[in-house]
């Protein structure tokens, strides 16, 4: 019995061992005609797609600069259920600039002057700018303090200036 196991373990070891050198040994492929290789083109007479095409060029960009006219310093505002926000109050009014890149602006801006008067309330809203972005908040949200600063400001920006 033991024979017969030594045996077979004897001729498994040599079958995985045989096995294992056929599939580790390297052989050369060389081609039977190693001169009758020919080059072949990629997109040859027979591709039609490239017939007729030109590219189109991208739109130009366009660079829009917005101004906000500024009515306050900037300061804490209040609502009327205690939430405070810290912007400053624009007129409705704003002042935009397009440009196409590449194309130089004038070497002197034109003035930009500020609308006679202001419109500082539309339609019971007023303007805040908070992190350079306007928002428009009912005057009633607001605190009666900031609703008074605001009608002073209002009051303020519709008198002539005087010299």
């Amino acid at each position: 019995m033991k024979t017969k196991t030594c045996r077979a373990t004897l001729l498994l070891f040599a079958v995985l061992t045989t096995a294992f050198t056929v599939t580790t040994a390297h052989a050369q492929v060389v081609p039977t005609t190693p001169n009758n290789f020919k080059i072949r083109g990629s997109g040859g007479g027979a591709n039609t797609a490239d017939v007729n095409v030109t590219p189109v060029p991208p739109p130009p960009t366009v660079i829009r600069t917005v101004t906000y006219y500024s009515l306050s310093h900037s300061r804490q505002w209040t609502s009327a259920d205690g939430k405070a926000l810290v912007g400053k109050l624009i007129a409705f009014e704003e002042h935009v600039v397009e440009t196409v890149k590449g194309i130089p602006e004038s070497p002197t801006p034109a003035p930009v002057a500020l609308p006679s008067p202001p419109t500082v309330i539309r339609d019971g809203k007023v303007r805040l700018l908070v992190n350079n972005q306007p928002y428009e908040l009912p005057l009633t949200r607001l605190t009666k303090e900031d609703q008074e600063f605001i009608n002073v400001a209002k009051i303020g920006t519709s008198k002539p200036a005087t010299k």
